[in-house]
This record gives C-alpha cells, sequence and structure tokens, in this order.
C-alpha cells in the first residue's frame, strides 16, 4: 500500500521503517530529517490516535520548547491510518515536530485530550542513503550510534508479509 501511494519509486528507495509510540502528552521536538542521511521522500503512517504535527520554517530560528506559535506554523491533523508525507519543498524547507500539547482539535469542532490512556504509533518509511549504511567495526561514529540507544531499523519485509 504504501508503493501504491507513488511517493516512493520502488521498494528499494524504502529500506528503513522506524517506528515509534507515543504515550500520554509525549511529542517530538521540532526537526528535519538530516538530508545527508536519508533520502528525498519520507511517509509517517499514524495509527490508534489522532495528533497534530507543526511544521515551522528552517530558515526562522527555532526558539527554545515554548510551544508558542508565532503565527509561522502550519499546523497537520494526523488521522488514525492517515500518510503524511514530506518531500519537496516541505522535506527541506521546514521542521516538523509534534507538540506536547493535551488537547488535538478536530474537524468537526470537537478535540481529544491527550490523557494518561492516549497511545499513538507512527511507521515512519524511509531511505536510508549508502553513504550511513557503511558503518565499520571501530568506528567512532558506529559507538555514537550504539551509545545514543537509537532504534534498530525494521526491515521492511515484517510489513509486506
Amino acid at each position: 500500500r504504501v508503493l501504491d501511494t507513488g511517493v516512493f519509486d520502488s521498494a528499494e528507495e524504502i529500506n528503513q521503517v522506524a517506528a515509534n509510540e507515543y504515550l500520554g502528552s509525549t511529542g517530538i521536538s521540532a526537526h528535519m530529517e538530516d538530508p545527508t542521511s536519508f533520502g528525498a521522500n519520507l511517509g509517517t503512517l499514524s495509527l490508534l490516535e489522532p495528533v497534530e504535527l507543526t511544521l515551522t520554517p528552517v530558515d526562522v530560528p527555532h526558539v527554545g520548547q515554548s510551544g508558542i506559535d508565532h503565527e509561522n506554523w502550519i499546523k497537520v491533523l494526523l488521522e488514525p491510518r492517515s500518510f503524511f508525507v514530506l518531500q519537496g519543498e516541505s522535506r527541506y524547507r521546514y521542521r516538523h515536530g509534534i507538540r506536547k500539547s493535551k488537547i488535538i482539535p478536530l474537524p468537526d469542532g470537537r478535540s481529544r485530550r491527550r490523557a494518561d490512556d492516549y497511545r499513538r504509533i507512527s511507521l515512519t518509511f524511509r531511505e536510508l542513503l549508502e553513504s550511513r549504511r557503511k558503518l565499520h567495526a571501530g568506528s567512532s561514529e558506529l559507538g555514537l550510534l550504539i551509545s545514543q540507544e537509537r532504534p534498530r531499523p525494521v526491515p521492511l519485509g515484517l510489513f509486506l508479509e
């Protein structure tokens, strides 16, 4: 189904799937996927609960963790089973993140409160570039990856079977 969206030219372009779980009002700081590490197209499948993602221009300084919208944010509701794509301008000119806000505005005017029972899972499909796949034993970069306890890439085959 991910390939049917047309975001990725082929299955070979997707060689990493990052799975993240968000509980309660946890979020992720505004960031841009490193263009020297990841390909031009990213797609995220949201599961279980809705959340509001924010896009902020990379050329505007990011001011702390205040969570205050300075009228330059683009807010996107990621509903369960939605597929959010970053490519082109959205990929390279905006940071994306999920604020720790407890209230999610819904299209019908209601809202969803992110309480202790809130749980969202995201699967991000992307290409880990060849230059980032060749880490050698003894490399200081390999030690850095291990020490930061980064999640292990999930083989795409698990989702295709």
